[in-house]
């Protein structure tokens, strides 16, 4: 931004090229960079038009295209979606959206070197290219108030009806389909619940999680002068949720804004919580000295303003209400001799898993030690960096472990300097699991005095989740592998043989086994170690046969 001196007039002016690249700055990768093109052609649609966007992504030619049926725009249409903080016509005419800023245009240059834009309205159809290149070269000059855009179409008359296709071109970084469809997924599911949305022939949909318990909140005395005549509607899962799915919906007449707990996130049982609140007078804050919203695309109101203070404290009161409540039902589920009888067992598991994971764990830090030119001697108790390796990704970070064996086998390799040079054993570390499922937050526990803090390990949990709901489902912000009771599968063997029975022991321990090792597959391809899918599926059941094996071993010897 530079001030301008023209005679006696001072004028604020700004380098629009430089502004673009800044702004763009915003979105880190793909997925929300492509959503910010997906939520305009959601949002902007003739009357009576059921939104419907399909999104094709090449990996190889790395491209990737966002194609509507939105009401599209003319040559007058594609001017003011490429004004910079321009007005929201659609905001000026009455009708609220969630655009405020006018800067999602500039999303593909966060991850890519051309946009263009192709759009059918009334009968005719324009197409406009903007590339990083010429932005970049506007940018080295000094006061530009405009950035030339190459029309490829103008006016071209059409039979094509209306709608966009926006094309981003020349891809950099990683293109991960599996991620796209997951961030979209999570999106549309707040706001957009009937929107159809495919990407590369596959259907994303909404599927609200199923709940027990539903309660509606009003607000009294002061946060209803503040937030008017609004409901907060709380819903509690049988099952843990994920975070992408938990929280309450902040919205404002019908466009989502946020997703929170509150201050009640990361509580024991603030998983099993959702639900959302809609507050029409949200989007009557957008300026100010304090705005509700801010630039910063991360899915946060900003808490400085009053109204959205007002909405975090409604929220927060009556969530921790709620699940106050869970914990005092869990405290006294557990108090059961059957619920005593399952944890036996789950512990049982939960252990399996964990001395599984703990060699699974070192073959793969053992592997890329010798890839990288170090031999199990030399790298004696040298471990990878916090984060590199599997156990680092899936249990980095403080939580409450306890104590349930002593260290691993004692290695032979002297401590020392690079592995060599001492006269003692080295130590290992305990084997240890999380205390709870339920928290995934609390303090670290050192067993014992001197020793290296333990890392946080699975652990399983039996629990009553609904027969229309998974077998078992993997809690990854616990680490917790759930099972489910309800489950027709599980219900029969119960029911017929009891807790204590073979038969249900051995179900239990295929429903984990089998939980798990999606799970580590999961953590492998999060972290990029598959060029294949076929891989990953080897690594599934090579990972279920592993522990079914060893189970049949340890049911042998008893």
């Amino acid at each position: 931004m530079t001030i301008s001196a023209n005679k006696d007039e001072l004028r604020v002016t700004s380098n629009v090229a430089r502004d673009i690249l800044q702004s763009a700055g915003i979105f880190k990768t793909l997925p929300p960079a492509l959503w910010e093109y997906i939520v305009n052609s959601l949002q902007y649609v003739d009357q009576n038009v059921t939104p419907n966007v399909v999104i094709k992504v090449d990996a190889k030619k790395r491209t990737a295209e966002v194609i509507d049926n939105a009401r599209g725009m003319d040559r007058a249409g594609l001017a003011n979606y490429f004004t910079m903080h321009g007005h929201n016509m659609d905001r000026l005419a009455g009708n609220v959206g969630r655009g405020f800023f006018g800067t999602g245009k500039s999303a593909a240059f966060a991850v890519a070197d051309t946009l263009v834009i192709r759009s059918a309205h009334n009968g005719n159809r324009n197409t406009v290219r903007l590339t990083r290149t010429a932005i970049e070269r506007e940018a080295e000059k000094g006061n530009v108030t405009e950035v030339p855009i190459e029309t490829l179409e103008r006016d071209v008359p059409t039979t094509d009806p209306n709608g966009t296709t926006i094309t981003i071109e020349r891809i950099h970084g990683n293109i991960d389909v599996q991620d796209i469809m997951k961030f979209i997924e999570r999106k549309i599911s707040r706001g957009y619940k009937d929107a159809e949305v495919i990407v590369n022939g596959h259907l994303v949909e909404y599927e609200e999680p199923t709940y027990n318990e539903k309660r509606t909140f009003m607000p009294e005395g002061d946060l209803a002068a503040s937030l008017g005549a609004v409901q907060l509607i709380v819903k509690v899962s049988p099952a843990p949720l994920d975070e992408s799915t938990r929280g309450v919906d902040v919205m404002s007449n019908g466009n989502l804004f946020e997703t929170t707990l509150g201050s009640v996130a990361g509580k024991e049982m603030s998983q099993y919580i959702f639900g959302e609140i809609d507050v029409p007078t949200l989007t009557n804050e957008g300026s100010g000295p304090t705005p509700a919203f801010t630039m910063s695309r991360d899915g946060h109101l900003n808490k400085d303003n009053q109204l959205v203070a007002a909405i975090h404290t409604f929220i927060s009161v009556n969530v921790d209400a709620v699940r106050r409540e869970l914990v005092e039902a869990e405290k006294k589920r557990k108090q059961s001799e059957d619920a005593k009888r399952l944890q036996t067992q789950a512990s049982a598991i939960a252990d399996m898993l964990n001395a599984d994971f703990n060699d699974y764990n070192k073959k793969i830090e053992h592997v890329k030690q010798t890839v990288r030119g170090v031999s199990r001697d030399q790298a004696g108790d040298n471990r990878l960096e916090q984060g590199k390796d599997l156990a680092a990704l899936i249990f980095g970070g403080d939580e409450e472990v306890e104590v349930v064996g002593e260290g691993g086998e004692r290695g032979g390799e002297p401590t020392g300097t690079k592995g060599a040079g001492g006269d003692s054993e080295r130590e290992q570390d305990p084997q240890i699991r999380r205390k709870e499922c339920g928290d995934p937050l609390g303090r670290k526990i050192t067993a014992v005095e001197g020793k290296k803090p333990a890392r946080g390990g699975f652990n399983v949990e039996y629990r009553q989740m609904g027969a229309a709901h998974w077998r078992a489902e993997y809690d990854r912000t616990s680490r917790c592998i759930v099972i489910n009771l309800d489950f027709p599968q599980l219900a029969s063997a119960l029911a017929e043989d009891g807790i204590e029975s073979l038969t249900f022991k051995r179900l239990s321990n295929e429903v984990a086994f089998t939980e798990y090792a999606i799970a580590i597959a999961y953590e492998l391809v999060s972290m990029q170690n598959y060029q294949d899918p076929s891989d990953y599926l080897f690594d599934v059941r090579t990972t279920i046969n592993r522990l079914s094996r060893k189970a049949a071993e340890l049911a042998q010897a008893a």
